[in-house]
């Protein structure tokens, strides 16, 4: 079982409850992730155009990150896995007063497009995972995330993601593309 690997993936049970405070500190969970290769740390002035149109309103502000953000990838064999933090825009969300995990940040949208670009030609990678705590699709009492689905489509679709996980709901369900 030591050579299992285990891949954390931050929700808002263990992270932020209800406070904006973090219940688990992330360093904690760090044991369970690989290092992360910064991109630019600088936000461009162009960060709208990694987002769908519709989804503008909700970043015509800056808000400070709650944290770091816990986000990450890792290339196991021939699978690229990317494992989302979809709570490191707390304070956008609740301005917004948006559902819970919807938004991600303007640093976490930057670093996914450059990871995708990364490995989208390499010749090792044959599948490619996404990981993300709330789901995009579902058809269980609640609302789907529109404004994550929106903003992570058109990845999917373009870098030929061949799953999609998320843990939310607690319930097992399997979308298929159309």
């Amino acid at each position: 079982f030591n050579r299992v690997p285990v891949l954390a993936l931050s929700g808002n049970h263990e992270t932020y409850g209800c406070t904006a405070k973090p219940v688990v500190r992330k360093w904690m969970l760090s044991a369970f992730a690989p290092k992360r290769e910064e991109g630019s740390s600088a936000i461009p002035n162009d960060i709208l155009s990694y987002i769908p149109e519709e989804l503008w309103d909700y970043y015509g502000e800056d808000f400070a990150p709650l944290d770091e953000g816990f986000y990450h990838a890792i290339v196991l064999r021939d699978v690229l896995i990317i494992a989302l933090d979809c709570m490191d825009d707390v304070f956008r969300t609740r301005h917004y007063r948006a559902h819970t995990g919807m938004l991600l940040s303007p640093r976490q949208i930057l670093w996914l497009s450059d990871t995708l670009k990364k490995y989208e030609n390499d010749p090792r990678i044959r599948f490619r995972v996404i990981a993300v705590h709330v789901q995009l699709y579902t058809s269980t009492h609640g609302p789907a995330q529109q404004p994550l689905t929106a903003l992570l489509e058109p990845y999917i679709c373009r870098y030929k993601i061949n799953l999609v996980l998320s843990g939310h709901k607690h319930a097992l369900e399997v979308v298929h593309r159309q």
